[in-house]
């Protein structure tokens, strides 16, 4: 006794069956397919992007594969495109990494820290953008107590954070540098 087939499997099945059917209409109805295809792009711009996502999500191993086996076979063509690619994502690169920077050493504080501090150096007073001109580069938020990013436990409490330049805040690790030869020197003696 024969299976009785869905609508669906009985157009894939005619589809098998008449190959060169569909290839003739493919080609006469180029246009047209090009033209609907817009249309939905058009239409379901935000849905399309997210069903690529999850497809990349659920692919990655497979498109990691793809990728490697390009660039072993087109080495200065990746290269190119790495390259562009770089380029054109490097606002995004920094941002991403600021971010990060902010939540592993901060806890998610440097930019109230800053905020807090209208984005000046406590110490000389020196602004954002005028550091950014002199040492290319964005201010440092300092941690008064020294508990900071090196430590078991950093102590990323706003109050013990101090937004510094970068002349400041070696000042200040100098000091610390300092002080501590100090006090080894008067433990030896």
């Amino acid at each position: 006794m024969k299976m009785k087939l869905t609508p669906a499997q009985k157009s894939k099945e005619w589809r098998k069956n008449n190959t060169d059917k569909v290839i003739s209409y493919r080609e006469k109805n180029k246009q047209k397919s090009r033209r609907q295809s817009k249309m939905y792009w058009e239409n379901n711009k935000e849905e399309v992007k997210q069903m690529g996502l999850n497809w990349r999500k659920r692919n990655r191993k497979e498109e990691v594969a793809r990728w490697v086996k390009y660039c072993k076979n087109n080495p200065e063509k990746s290269k190119e495109i790495t390259r562009k690619s770089i380029e054109n994502n490097i606002k995004n690169i920094r941002e991403r990494r600021k971010i990060l920077h902010n939540e592993k050493n901060f806890d998610g504080l440097r930019f109230k820290a800053l905020k807090r501090d209208n984005y000046t150096c406590q110490d000389c007073g020196i602004t954002q953008e005028e550091h950014l001109q002199k040492h290319g580069c964005s201010l440092i938020v300092h941690h008064k107590d020294g508990v900071g990013r090196d430590t078991e436990k950093p102590n990323n409490v706003l109050d013990n954070l101090q937004t510094l330049c970068k002349k400041c805040h070696g000042k200040i690790h100098g000091k610390v540098k300092k002080n501590k030869l100090n006090k080894l020197d008067s433990f030896h003696k």
